[in-house]
């Protein structure tokens, strides 16, 4: 039996589900459903998916946080085939605005150029966060941070400043907006 497709461009096995316990297979099927609105959003351009379902277990040997998304299937990291971590970051948050997008987070990671979406099942709606790496340190940066430095630019000015003065070298140098 071949993989079951959970929306035309999203499969159960590309999400992590192979073998997955029914209720996280009917959660698969709404974040596949997100990451389809993504999908589009995004110039109906390919989401190469590196993380979608996590057993506890892998979830640990990724380092993962306890309470993860991934875990009961309402979470996908993926990566955006063609287009800049930058141009993914002002296309969606166009889209957030515009209220045709709605997540729980959406992450972006400067380190490797993937972004993280969450569904918005907890209290969490729409917030952004940029994560930057130095050595084997984290952090994650909002928006509402980078507005409490002095002389800082608005909050969306703020974030775009953000990834285009610390990302565009992770983000490789595909171009658009």
């Amino acid at each position: 039996m071949g993989d079951l497709q959970l929306t035309p461009h999203f499969g159960l096995t590309e999400l992590g589900g192979a073998g997955a316990p029914i209720w996280i297979v009917d959660a698969l099927r709404q974040t596949a459903q997100l990451l389809e609105v993504v999908r589009h959003e995004l110039g109906d351009r390919p989401l190469k998916i590196t993380s979608g379902y996590r057993t506890r277990m892998d979830n640990a040997r990724v380092g993962g946080s306890l309470d993860s998304q991934h875990l009961d299937g309402t979470a996908a990291d993926f990566v955006v085939t063609g287009l800049s971590l930058f141009s993914a970051y002002y296309k969606l948050q166009g889209a957030i605005a515009a209220g045709r997008l709605r997540v729980g987070e959406i992450e972006y990671s400067l380190q490797d150029g993937h972004i993280h979406v969450s569904r918005p099942t907890r209290r969490d709606v729409n917030q952004v966060l940029i994560e930057l790496r130095e050595g084997s340190s984290t952090a994650q940066v909002t928006a509402e941070l980078l507005a409490q430095f002095p002389g800082a630019p608005t909050r969306q000015q703020g974030v775009v400043l953000a990834l285009a003065a610390v990302g565009l070298a992770v983000a490789g140098a595909t171009w658009e907006a």
